[in-house]
């Protein structure tokens, strides 16, 4: 595994840990999950229009009935341009929910506390750099996910937390590289995705692996007579496989990712970048005994 095929591994370990926490105070204190779900888009405005900002590959539909619902209680504010903010009380509450899984990873002991505050150390310097970079690509995900760590957050707390900006610049890294050259809509440069790395070769199956994003199967079909129009697609009589043009878009598009996403890692010697991989390896193993 690369490096960044280790972090989202431990992101999806993270998320797993943290759940049960993080839903017990919820429920404790009467606070929407949608707060906390959304609250990686951002916690000062929301809008469908902000969220796609961030994630162009679901559908989004109308959103008005969640956001009416918040504002009733307080936790939304209407602002402008059919936008919302998010109230002190709504960023609170997703500040306690945050401090919840934190503090139930800190309670665990994966690696040596040691280890973990060099490996906090060196996360910070990649996540600063990162941000500091010069552009391309953009920086809306970094630069707008809310943040929940504080003095009292645990150095695994700390890990979880900067790997989400790993996270958010890899998004900000891959929407830059795909997008800017190829104005796709999100759900067909999914569908060229899932046939470049094998997990689905037909529509109704990227329906059913990406049911979470809201595109059904008619969705995944139009999709697909669109890349054969471009020639990145072609069915077999079968199924629906990349042509080699397809693959040629798609790997370029990932080592381009990569190259914007590791640009910053540069300030590590490689004996610094290996020792960090290491313990972000080891980190995952003692994660999931």
């Amino acid at each position: 595994m690369n490096t960044w095929d280790v972090i989202q591994k431990l992101i999806q370990r993270f998320w797993e840990l943290t759940d049960g926490p993080i839903n017990v105070y919820a429920n404790d204190h009467s606070a929407p999950i949608e707060l906390y779900k959304f609250g990686e888009l951002g916690l000062d405005f929301w809008s469908r229009e902000d969220f796609r900002k961030r994630d162009i590959y679901s559908r989004w539909p109308d959103l008005e009935d969640m956001f009416a619902r918040l504002m009733t209680n307080g936790w939304l504010v209407r602002s402008y341009n059919n936008r919302y903010r998010v109230t002190p009380r709504g960023q609170a509450a997703v500040q306690g929910m945050v401090h919840a899984g934190d503090q139930f990873l800190g309670s665990l002991n994966p690696l040596p506390i040691e280890a973990l505050i060099q490996l906090t150390g060196q996360l910070r310097i990649v996540v600063d750099m990162s941000i500091a970079a010069p552009s391309p690509p953009g920086k809306w995900a970094i630069m707008n996910r809310f943040r929940g760590i504080d003095t009292a957050t645990p150095p695994l707390g700390m890990i979880r937390e900067m790997c989400m900006d790993l996270y958010a610049y890899r998004d900000d890294s891959h929407l830059y590289a795909w997008h800017s050259t190829y104005p796709l809509e999100g759900y067909m440069w999914n569908a060229l995705s899932l046939l470049w790395t094998g997990q689905a070769h037909t529509p109704e199956a990227m329906a059913q692996h990406l049911a979470f994003r809201g595109y059904v199967t008619e969705d995944y079909r139009r999709a697909l007579e669109h890349l054969i129009t471009l020639g990145w697609v072609q069915f077999d009589g079968e199924q629906f496989v990349t042509t080699e043009q397809g693959r040629t878009v798609r790997a370029t598009v990932e080592n381009l990712t990569d190259e914007y996403f590791y640009r910053s890692w540069g300030i590590m010697t490689n004996e610094t970048w290996q020792m960090m991989h290491n313990t972000l390896l080891s980190l995952l193993a003692g994660l999931q005994e």
